[in-house]
C-alpha cells in the first residue's frame, strides 16, 4: 500500500503539479523497486524506460525536477539521472535474479525430493506387482549366478521340486538336473551374449515325486556395464506330456507311414493338375524313380493319350457328396511299357468343403488283362535269375532230355545252349556215372513234393573237350502244370579239390618235417656222444697217439653227419632261430655257389655286391632259404635259359624320398635284389603270389608255400619285400632289410682249436639231460675240466636235487626240450630261488610251441647239438668268468 501511494505521489508531483525541485527526481524509485520485485529483471528494465521517458518528456515541456536555469545543466542532470537509473536497475535486477535462482533451486530440490519419493513408491509398487505376477505364474522361474548358485525362485518352482524357498536359495541349479543332461546348460549358455541375451533349450529334471520331467527353459543373461553376465534368469515350462504326445504322434505317424510304405499297392497324392505331392515306395519302385524325381511333377504324361480323358473325367466327377471313384486305365511304367491298372481316387476336402488334393491307390491288373504276358514276364525273370547263377542249373524232363541250360552250366561244360538243349543229360556224364544219375533222378521223381530230394554228392562230369572234372550234383524235382522235371544244380569243384590236395600235401610235408626233426634230434644226441668221447680220447694220454688220426677221422665223420642233421632241421624248421649280425655281402657271395648248383647250365648267375655297409640282424639259415627259394623260382621261369642276378646296395629312406617307398619307415636299409630274365608274372597273378598254397605250377610240381615262406621270413626279420614283373620281360624281387645297429659276431658251432686257452674250473654245475649217454659224456667232460657236476635226468628231478644240495650252484646246463618240464621252465623255476643263476641251453631242435615263447634271454648261453667239448667248456668259462673286452652272444 505504501509503495503504491509513493508511486502515485511521485507521478503526481512530476506531471500534475510540475514541481521543479531536484530531490523530487527520486520519487519514481519506489515504482522501480516495485516493478523489479513484481516482474523481475524485465519489470525493472520496463520501469526504468518509463521513468526515463517521462523525465525527458517533462524536461521538454519545461516541467519536472530537471528544469534548471541553464539548459546544459538540465541536460547533464538528466543524463546523470538516467545513468543512475540504469545502474540502479542493474543492481535491482541482479539482486532479484539471485533471489529468483535461490527460490528456483529450492523449488527444484523440493520437486526432486517429491519425485524421488514418488519414484520409490512407484518402484515399490512395480516390484510388488512384478513379484505378484512372477509368483502367480505357473511356469518355473528362477535366477542363478554364473556358478549356478540359485538367487531367486518363485512359488511354482518350489511346489514343483517340493522344497521351500530357503532350501533352494544358494543351492546349485545343476543339482536339480538329471545327471545325463547336466552338460546341456553348460553347452548352451555359452551361446548367450549381449547381442543374443535369450536362448531356449530343453533338459530333464526330477520333481518332488522323483519323476523325470522334460522342461523347456528360456534362459536370459543379465549384463553389467562391462558387458559381463552377472546373473541368469530361467523360465521353465513342463513339456513332458507335449513331448510324449509328440513322440506318440510321430510313432503313430511312423506306423501309418510304414503301413503305407509297405503296401504293394501304388499310393500317391496329387493336385488337380496332376502334380504329385506324395508317392509311396511301391509307386517309386513301379516307375523306377526316386521321390525326388517324382514329387513336384505331373503324372499325367504317364497316361497314354487315349486313356487320359477317361482319368480326367472321373476326377472331375468327384465332390464332397461323392468323393471316391474307381476306374481302370493304362499307364506307362519306367520301362516304357503300357500296363493296365485299377485306380481308386479320393478327393480330400476340408471342413468348409474346399478341395485340398486327390489321393490315389493303384493296383496292377495287367495279369487279368493279359495272362500270357504275365506268364512271359515270370518266365523271363526266372531265366534272368538262372542266368545270373554261378552254379550250373539244368532242367531235365522225365525222358532225360535237357530243356534248359543256364550260363553257369555252359561255363562248366563248355557247351552252348543250342548244342546241348534237346540232348540227353547223360551226354554230360562219363558212362560209369550214368547209373548214378538215373538212380538219383528216379528217387527225386518218386517224391510227392517239389523239393530237394537229394543232397550234394560228388560225381564226375564230362566236358565238351572230353575232359573229366569233379562236380557236386544236387537234384530236385519241379512240377509245372501236369509235367514233372528234374532240376540238376551242378558246381565245378576242381579248385576245391586242388585246395584239398594242397592241404593234404601240406599235412604230409608237416608230418615228414616232424619225422625229420625227430630223427635229427635223436641222431644229434648220438653224434654228441661220439664227438664228446672222441675229444676225451684225444685229450686223455699220449699213449693213444697211434690212434689219434683214426679218432680224428671218426670226429670228422661225426661233424659231416651233424651237417646232414642240420639240413634235416632246416627242412623241418625246428632249429632255434639265432639272429646274428650278418654281412649280407658275405651271405650272397657264399650262396652264389649253391645257386649255380641249383640252376641249369643254360642259366647264368651274376652277383653285384655294392652295399658298403652290408650288416643286417637276421638268421643266416633263413636268409639262405630265401635266396634258394627265389633262385629256384627264377630257374623255373626260364626253361630255355636266361640270367639270374643277385645284387646288394645301400638305401636310405627319409622325408625327401619316402613317397617313393610308402611301405618303408624312414631308416637305413640293405636292398637285396634277385632278378631274372624269365617269362614274368601276369598282373592278375602278381597280387596273389604270396598267398599260401597259391601256385601256377602243374599239379605235383609245387605246393604254393615257397613264396609265402619267403614273405613270412622277411616280415619276421623286420624287413619288406616287393616284386616287380612284366610278362616276357622277367621278374625282380626286392628285399629291404634294416641295417643292424649293433655288431654281434655269429656263434661258431665247431672250431678246430679253441679261440683261447680254457682255464680249469672250480664251480658247481647242475647238469640236466634226459638222454643218459649224453649226460654221462657231458659229466665226464666237465669233471675233467675241474667242475663239480650234479646230474639230473629231467626238470622235476633237477628241482629235487637242487633243493637237497648243500652248497651253492653256479650254473645250470640243461637240455631245452625234455618231457613234462622243458629247460626254459626249469630255469624260470630256479631263478625264483637264485636270480643270479647262470644258464646254458642245449638242444637238437626246438618245438614250435617253445619257439613261440620268444628268443632266449641275452644273458643265457645256447649250444646247438652236436657241439665240440671245447665249445661247451669255452662257453661255460666265458659265462662264469666274463671279461670286460668281450661280449657273449646268446
Amino acid at each position: 500500500m505504501l509503495l503504491t501511494l509513493s508511486v502515485l505521489f511521485s507521478f503526481n508531483s512530476w506531471f500534475v503539479q510540475g514541481v521543479q525541485t531536484y530531490p523530487l527526481a527520486f520519487l519514481p524509485f519506489p515504482f522501480l523497486i516495485w516493478a523489479s520485485i513484481q516482474f523481475g529483471q524485465r519489470g525493472a528494465t520496463t520501469a526504468t524506460l518509463m521513468v526515463s521517458t517521462l523525465a525527458i518528456y517533462a524536461l521538454l515541456n519545461d516541467r519536472g525536477p530537471f528544469v534548471m536555469e541553464v539548459e546544459e545543466e538540465s541536460l547533464m542532470l538528466m543524463g546523470s539521472y538516467i545513468s543512475f537509473l540504469a545502474i540502479t536497475n542493474l543492481l535491482l535486477a541482479a539482486s532479484n535474479s539471485e533471489k529468483n535462482q535461490a527460490e528456483e533451486t529450492l523449488r527444484r530440490l523440493a520437486a526432486s525430493n517429491t519425485e524421488r519419493q514418488q519414484t520409490e513408491e512407484t518402484l515399490v509398487k512395480s516390484e510388488s506387482r512384478y513379484r505378484a505376477v512372477v509368483e502367480d505364474q505357473t511356469e518355473l522361474i528362477c535366477r542363478f549366478l554364473p556358478n549356478a548358485d540359485i538367487t531367486f525362485v518363485n512359488d511354482s518352482f518350489c511346489r514343483f521340486f517340493g522344497k521351500k524357498e530357503n532350501e533352494l536359495i544358494q543351492n546349485n541349479f545343476m543339482e536339480l538336473i538329471v545327471p545325463e543332461d547336466q552338460g546341456i546348460p553348460f553347452d548352451q549358455l555359452q551361446f548367450i551374449s549381449s547381442e543374443m541375451p535369450v536362448i531356449a533349450f530343453d533338459f530333464r529334471v526330477r520333481n518332488l515325486l522323483n519323476e523325470t520331467r522334460m522342461i523347456q527353459w528360456i534362459m536370459r543373461g543379465m549384463y553389467d556395464s562391462n558387458d559381463q553376465v552377472w546373473e541368469y534368469q530361467a523360465v521353465g515350462q513342463d513339456i513332458t506330456e507335449q513331448k510324449e504326445a509328440a513322440i506318440t504322434l510321430r510313432q503313430s505317424e511312423a506306423r501309418y507311414r510304414a503301413v503305407v510304405e509297405d503296401q504293394t499297392d501304388l499310393i500317391c497324392r496329387f493336385l488337380p493338375d496332376g502334380t504329385l505331392t506324395f508317392a509311396n515306395e511301391a509307386y517309386c519302385r513301379h516307375f523306377g524313380k526316386t521321390r525326388k524325381d517324382l514329387l513336384g511333377k505331373s503324372f499325367l504324361p504317364l497316361i497314354p493319350g487315349a486313356d487320359l480323358p477317361i482319368a480326367l473325367r472321373h476326377l472331375d466327377s468327384l465332390n464332397p457328396d461323392n468323393p471316391t471313384v474307381t476306374y481302370e486305365y493304362r499307364i506307362v511304367n519306367h520301362d516304357g511299357k503300357s500296363i493296365w491298372q485299377q485306380w481308386t481316387d479320393r478327393a480330400i476336402f476340408d471342413d468348409d468343403g474346399s478341395f485340398l488334393e486327390f489321393q490315389g491307390v493303384g493296383q496292377n491288373i495287367t495279369k487279368h488283362k493279359s495272362a500270357e504276358e504275365a506268364k512271359a514276364q515270370s518266365e523271363q525273370r526266372l531265366r534272368s535269375i538262372l542266368e545270373s547263377m554261378i552254379d550250373g542249373v539244368i532242367t531235365v524232363n522225365e525222358d532225360e532230355i535237357i530243356e534248359s541250360f543256364n550260363s553257369g552250366a555252359r561255363k562248366i561244360f563248355n557247351y552252348s545252349r543250342e548244342e546241348i538243349v534237346g540232348q540227353s543229360i547223360l551226354k554230360l556224364l562219363p558212362e560209369e556215372e550214368h547209373q548214378e544219375y538215373r538212380t538219383r533222378a528216379a528217387n527225386s521223381l518218386l517224391s510227392e513234393q517239389a523239393r530237394i530230394s537229394e543232397t550234394g554228392r560228388e560225381i564226375r562230369g564230362l566236358r565238351k573237350t572230353n575232359e573229366i572234372i569233379p562236380i557236386d550234383l544236387v537234384v530236385s524235382q519241379m512240377h509245372f502244370e501236369t509235367r514233372r522235371f528234374v532240376i540238376c544244380v551242378v558246381r565245378d569243384i576242381t579248385d576245391q579239390k586242388h585246395l584239398e590236395d594242397q592241404f593234404r600235401q601240406s599235412q604230409k610235408m608237416e608230418a615228414i618235417g616232424r619225422l625229420a626233426g625227430g630223427i635229427a634230434h635223436d641222431f644229434n644226441n648220438l653224434l654228441q656222444v661220439i664227438l664228446g668221447y672222441c675229444r676225451l680220447l684225444l685229450g686223455k694220454s699220449p699213449s693213444i697217439e697211434v690212434y689219434r688220426q683214426k679218432i680224428e677221422e671218426i670226429e670228422g665223420a661225426a661233424e659231416s653227419a651233424a651237417s646232414l642233421t642240420g639240413q634235416l632241421l632246416a627242412f623241418s624248421r625246428k632249429q632255434v632261430l639265432q639272429p646274428t649280425d650278418l654281412d649280407l655281402n658275405d651271405v650272397v657271395h657264399d650262396m652264389n655257389k649253391m645257386v649255380k648248383l641249383l640252376i641249369t647250365e643254360k642259366i647264368s648267375c651274376e652277383t653285384h655286391l655294392k652295399a658298403e655297409n652290408g650288416h643286417v640282424r637276421a638268421d643266416r639259415g633263413q636268409i639262405e632259404q630265401v635266396i634258394v627259394n627265389l633262385a629256384v623260382n627264377a630257374r623255373d621261369a626260364m626253361p630255355n635259359g636266361g640270367e639270374i642276378s643277385l645284387e646288394t646296395e645301400n638305401l636310405i629312406v627319409n622325408d625327401s624320398n619316402q613317397h617313393t617307398f610308402p611301405e618303408l619307415n624312414p631308416a637305413e636299409f640293405i636292398l637285396l635284389r634277385i632278378s631274372d630274365s624269365g617269362c614274368g608274372i601276369p598282373p592278375d597273378t602278381l597280387a596273389q603270389i604270396f598267398d599260401p598254397f597259391f601256385t601256377t605250377k602243374d599239379i605235383g610240381k609245387g605246393t604254393g608255400l615257397g613264396l609265402s615262406t619267403v614273405y613270412g621270413i622277411i616280415k619276421q626279420t623286420g624287413g619288406h619285400i616287393l616284386v616287380k614283373s612284366e610278362v616276357a620281360h622277367g621278374t625282380s624281387f626286392e628285399i629291404y632289410l634294416p641295417i643292424s645297429e649293433k655288431r654281434i659276431q655269429p656263434a661258431t658251432t665247431f672250431r678246430t682249436e679253441p679261440s683261447r686257452e680254457i682255464p680249469m674250473g672250480t664251480e658247481t654245475i647242475l647238469l640236466v639231460e634226459d638222454e643218459s649217454i649224453v649226460r654221462m659224456m657231458l659229466q665226464e667232460v666237465l669233471s675233467d675240466q675241474g667242475y663239480e657236476v650234479i646230474e639230473a635226468e629231467n626238470g622235476k628231478h633237477a628241482l629235487s636235487v637242487y633243493e637237497g644240495f648243500i652248497g651253492s650252484v653256479d650254473m645250470l646246463i640243461t637240455d631245452l626240450i625234455m618231457p613234462e618240464m622243458n629247460g626254459r621252465e626249469l630255469a624260470a623255476a630256479l631263478s625264483t630261488i637264485q636270480p643270479d643263476l647262470k644258464v646254458i641251453y642245449l638242444s637238437g631242435y626246438t618245438e614250435d610251441d617253445v619257439v613261440r615263447l620268444g628268443p632266449l634271454n641275452t644273458s643265457d648261453g645256447f649250444l646247438q647239438k652236436p657241439f665240440r667239448s671245447e665249445a661247451l667248456l669255452e662257453k661255460v668259462s666265458k659265462i662264469l668268468n666274463p671279461t670286460t673286452d668281450e661280449a657273449e652272444p646268446s
